[in-house]
């Protein structure tokens, strides 16, 4: 993502944005290596 990061500010994200965004991905490969997520889709409908 660093070799990306400046197309990203170029989209009008910012340098907080960046940190958060890798933050995520940070966690997500975390979780997903250890094989601690799941996925889950859910629809909500107004009823």
């Amino acid at each position: 993502m660093q070799e990306k990061s400046t197309e990203i500010m170029a989209l009008g994200h910012d340098q907080q944005f960046l940190r958060n965004w890798q933050f995520y991905l940070g966690i997500c490969a975390a979780s997903f290596n250890v094989a601690r997520t799941d996925v889950v889709q859910v629809e909500l409908v107004n009823a």
